[in-house]
């Protein structure tokens, strides 16, 4: 079932959250939306409410100690899981405190660890900890008092939660060789990677009636936690309170209150400089504030006049929008923020009916709240919470409650909101500290992995070609150091990645002399790389003049590759032309044809999918968008001319392929320079849909689209508010958008792809319905501004879309009524038959669904009813008016020694619930003229139309000379009379007088 929410107040950032789902919570407990006193109908307050998913209170230690006291929970997500660490004692056993964590799973908040981690313990006060997820490990950091005091750190593996580290070490470093009567305290910290940067508070008293106060800091190498510098880096000498820190492309931020000001300092990550502080408030109360970020800006969140208030800052100081936003009033505590992948999600706590509660406030990047923003939580205590996110709409809130019979107790609640999660920015190669930029990053799928590969510049010149696996179940980065698959520096360019069923084949252009297409197999299980010597795929005869061959493109066929590039070659009569050619490639890296051949005279930037024995090649040629089938066994072009997609005026360019089920989709920037796209029939080469499909507008980067085993994903960059964006949008398999098809993962800094070789295209890559990988180029100022040039390196994001039924739509008729949008659908379903042997068979299930049109007036909740099931896809109807909803649709089986026979069905469905009123069956039979005992026809529902409001007549083609109506009850079923008659292939025509009211004897005509 797939939600069409287009509600005009939110956001797109909000929008995202929401996006595609509106099924009710299972085993949860009621969300608590709540916005400004009148802010919006109830029903839509309704409907947004049962979108947000909020899991039953989750203790942290289900088996507490006797007195045990828990407080100052912190957490961190990486790689599918949550660590919750937090602060514990015992009154019974007079316990100093102690630092313990323990790992909550992501997917569905089950505790990973049977007790308590022992991060920190022993005779000294482990107190305040903080963590962070380093790409590989949580590194937890604490406040230690015992002997000389620091702050201590300590990293738990994400994968088993062992302890890395086997005693914990000094985070902390001075500048003084004695810290016996200097306090460390309030630690905060973050990573990017490459490195951690761990935050502290200093005190000393160095007589008497003397108090001095310092923010320091120091970074630590993510991998073994060395320090990086020698001296503590100094943040403020007058600060009121502790600082919280966060990283964001490029740059950490820090954050603290001096007196009344709020400070916001920018540092950069690989030179670990900064500029003075800038000043967000000069009205804060004196309460640690925080700060998190995504694409180069931070949302920074503090107390003012207890009030929770919020201000986006840029990674060099600028204040961002014109005003402070207000994000909450009366707060009992200081707020923690995280970031999502798409939004801020702000926890804090206010009294609420009385009660105390921890509330959940989303911010959008833009710092805009919608109406419906704040999430109550759960009752809480007045003490500061933490929250961490896995993506967008999925995150973990821990707070401490008070027990009065037993104490303070943690614990956490997994949120889950909306059916499209989109994960966090991630670099591909965070380690890397290359000034010179990256290119051309793309990917591919398969058995669970997605390939990334990309061009990796090297010293001295020149850019090899790198590669890296991710899990598409968990996100988890499966290789310690990105995968070489071509060490020569070549230059090599153009990666492109498609996967056999076991192996990853990639294919790009070396320039090495002249430019040439070579290939290079990665296996999918290791990442080993099994062509040490990659193996040459484009060619010309000897003697042949030297030109370059470019921009490869592959897709598999259950055989072979086919991959094709543009470049120059002989044609059938032997003139040597430019244009785009193709050559066969087996598994085995071997070229199964002998010579490339001629497909596109003229083409350039040429695509390649398969489906069903058939490739479909597209390329740009004249400005137009072209293409041309392909049998995959004969390699034969079996369409000339070329089939003609997009032939304007302007200038049509960047095409871009698909396929599934036989059929094809095709996507372009068109003349108008929106993205635009139409569906290509494998069996004939025929345009399917009565015209081109409106992708989306204001495109400024080329497409690249995959299909999911569902829908086609498109992955671009367009425009929106301004600014520019990585999109993905999902179309049907039947090529048709709903309202929220179009996902908006991240902001892309501007100075992206300014450099040398321009990025016209990012990848995609589907590992199964709603698993999404897009990878892309990001422009990393940390290094931009310092060396006054422009540097981009590879990023990517996952999409996790949950919307609804996994079988893919193959058929579908709409009507819409009262605001509702109605649907009757067929969806591909494969089962495994036993009988006679064991086989599998293909069936389409069929389902009515109704949701919102964009009037916002549909007062019908969005659901789905399953009305049967057929062998074959048959022709669906629907009508719909005041009167009521119906449709129309048959079901066809065949049957052992008979053949196979078709049913047609009419139905009634409640306009509110989908529910079935009434359902009536045709059947047709086949009688001998001598009116004896007959036997079966088969009858198909062609048509449906309401006439006089509710009168309904049914229209189709059948085989036989009799039907039979039933459902309607005794009296009112009806067959029509044998009338001497030869059976025959003919049509019928039924009318049911008042079909939606009070139905009445129908007629039946055999024409």
């Amino acid at each position: 079932m797939t939600c069409r929410l287009r509600l005009p107040f939110l956001t797109l950032s909000a929008l995202l959250t929401l996006s595609a789902g509106c099924g009710s919570p299972s085993s949860v407990e009621p969300a608590q939306a709540r916005g400004p006193e009148g802010a919006l109908p109830s029903e839509v307050e309704r409907v947004i409410q049962s979108l947000s998913e909020v899991s039953s209170s989750i203790q942290v230690n289900p088996s507490p100690a006797s007195g045990e006291t828990q407080q100052r929970p912190a957490v961190a997500q990486g790689q599918g899981v949550y660590l919750v660490v937090w602060e514990v004692s015992s009154t019974a056993t007079g316990s100093s405190p102690d630092i313990v964590g323990v790992r909550v799973r992501a997917s569905d908040g089950a505790l990973l660890d049977s007790s308590p981690l022992p991060i920190a313990t022993g005779a000294s006060s482990q107190t305040e900890p903080a963590v962070a997820f380093d790409g590989t490990h949580f590194l937890v950091v604490w406040a230690e008092s015992g002997g000389a005091p620091s702050i201590q750190g300590r990293r738990v593996n994400a994968s088993d939660g062992s302890l890395v580290d086997s005693t914990s070490f000094r985070a902390s470093i001075s500048s003084f060789p004695a810290d016996y009567d200097r306090a460390y305290t309030t630690p905060s910290v973050a990573c990017n990677g490459t490195n951690c940067l761990v935050s502290w508070s200093y005190a000393w008293s160095p007589a008497p009636g003397y108090l001095f106060n310092q923010l320091s800091g120091t970074f630590l190498r993510a991998s073994d936690v060395t320090h990086l510098d020698m001296w503590p880096l100094s943040f403020s000498y007058s600060p009121s309170t502790a600082a919280r820190v966060a990283f964001s492309n490029g740059y950490y931020m820090a954050t603290w209150v001096e007196g009344s000001n709020l400070k916001a300092l920018g540092i950069n990550a690989r030179t670990r400089g900064h500029s003075s502080p800038v000043t967000v408030s000069t009205s804060a109360d004196q309460q640690v504030p925080d700060v998190a970020g995504q694409g180069g800006e931070f949302l920074v969140t503090w107390l003012e006049a207890g009030n929770v208030w919020a201000r986006r800052v840029k990674y060099n100081h600028t204040l961002l929008g014109s005003a402070n936003t207000q994000v909450g009033t009366n707060a009992l505590a200081p707020p923690s923020v995280t970031v999502d992948g798409a939004d801020y999600r702000v926890l804090w706590n206010s009294p609420r009916n009385g009660v105390t509660r921890a509330l959940s406030t989303r911010v959008s990047a833009l710092a805009e709240l919608a109406p419906n923003a704040e999430l109550g939580l759960s009752e809480a205590s007045s003490a500061r919470g933490a929250i961490a996110a896995m993506d967008s709409g999925r995150y973990l809130a821990a707070y401490a409650t008070d027990a009065a019979t037993v104490g303070p107790r943690v614990s956490a609640r997994l949120v889950t909101e909306g059916r499209v999660h989109v994960s966090p920015e991630r670099m591909a190669d965070p380690l890397v500290p290359s000034t010179v930029p990256h290119y051309m990053p793309t990917v591919g799928a398969g058995n669970g992995v997605y390939l990334m590969a990309w061009s990796h510049p090297v010293s001295g010149g020149g850019f090899i070609l790198q590669g890296l696996r991710v899990s598409a179940s968990t996100g988890q980065v499966l290789d310690s150091v990105p995968l070489t698959i071509n060490s020569s520096s070549g230059p090599n360019f153009d990666p492109a990645v498609a996967f056999d069923g076991t192996n990853f084949l990639v294919v790009w252009v070396s320039y090495n002399s002249t430019p040439t297409i070579y290939g290079a197999r990665v296996r999918a299980s290791d990442g080993a790389v099994l062509d040490s010597t990659p193996f040459r795929i484009s060619t010309l005869p000897a003697g042949a003049p030297s030109v370059p061959h470019e921009e490869p493109a592959l897709a598999f066929d259950g055989t072979n590759y086919l991959v094709t590039w543009q470049g120059y070659g002989y044609d059938a009569n032997g003139a040597f032309v430019s244009g785009v050619y193709g050559i066969r490639v087996s598994s085995y890296a071997t070229l199964v044809d002998s010579s490339s051949f001629l497909l596109a005279q003229g083409g350039q930037n040429s695509r390649v999918a398969y489906s069903d024995g058939k490739y479909l090649v597209t390329w740009e040629r004249n400005q137009n968008i072209e293409a041309a089938r392909i049998n995959a066994s004969t390699r034969q072009v079996l369409d000339s001319p070329a089939i003609s997609l997009a032939a304007s005026p302007g200038n049509e360019r960047l095409p871009a392929v698909a396929g599934e089920g036989g059929r094809f989709l095709v996507t372009w920037i068109g003349g108008d320079d929106n993205l635009w796209a139409r569906r290509v029939s494998g069996l004939d080469g025929a345009l399917l849909d009565s015209g081109d499909i409106s992708v989306g507008p204001a495109a400024v980067m080329g497409p690249e689209v995959t299909f999911d085993g569902r829908d086609y994903w498109i992955g671009w960059q367009g425009t929106r508010g301004g600014v520019r964006k990585v999109l993905g949008t999902r179309v049907t398999a039947l090529g048709t958008l709903e309202a929220d098809s179009e996902v908006a993962l991240s902001t892309v800094d501007p100075a992206t792809n300014n450099g040398s070789y321009p990025q016209v295209r990012g990848g995609i890559a589907a590992a199964g319905p709603g698993h999404i990988l897009s990878t892309y180029l990001q422009d990393d100022p940390s290094i931009s501004t310092s060396l006054s040039t422009f540097y981009s390196s590879p990023r990517f994001q996952l999409v996790s879309a949950s919307l609804g039924s996994a079988l893919p739509l193959v058929s579908e008729a709409r009507a819409s009524w009262a605001g509702c949008d109605y649907a009757i659908q067929a969806r591909r379903d494969v089962v495994n038959e036993p009988y006679p042997y064991p086989h599998q068979v293909t069936l389409y299930r069929l389902f009515a669904q109704v949701s919102a049109d964009a009037s916002g007036t549909c007062a019908a909740a969005p659901t789905s009813t399953a009305l049967g099931e057929s062998e074959t896809v048959p022709v669906l109807a629907i009508v719909a008016n005041g009167a009521g909803v119906a449709v129309g649709y048959s079901e066809e089986f065949s049957y052992r020694w008979v053949g196979s026979l078709s049913s047609g069905f009419v139905a009634q469905l409640n306009p509110s619930t989908l529910g079935i009123v009434r359902r009536l069956e045709l059947d047709a039979g086949s009688l001998p003229p001598s009116c004896a005992a007959g036997g079966p026809g088969s009858l198909s529902v062609g048509q449906i139309s309401l006439t006089n409001g509710s009168d309904l007549v049914v229209e189709g083609p059948m085989g036989g000379n009799t039907i039979t109506l039933s459902g309607l009850g005794a009296g009112v079923d009806t067959s029509t009379p044998c009338d001497g008659s030869t059976a025959r292939a003919t049509t019928f025509t039924a009318t049911i007088p008042g079909f939606l009211t009070s139905p009445q004897a129908p007629t039946i005509v055999i024409h």
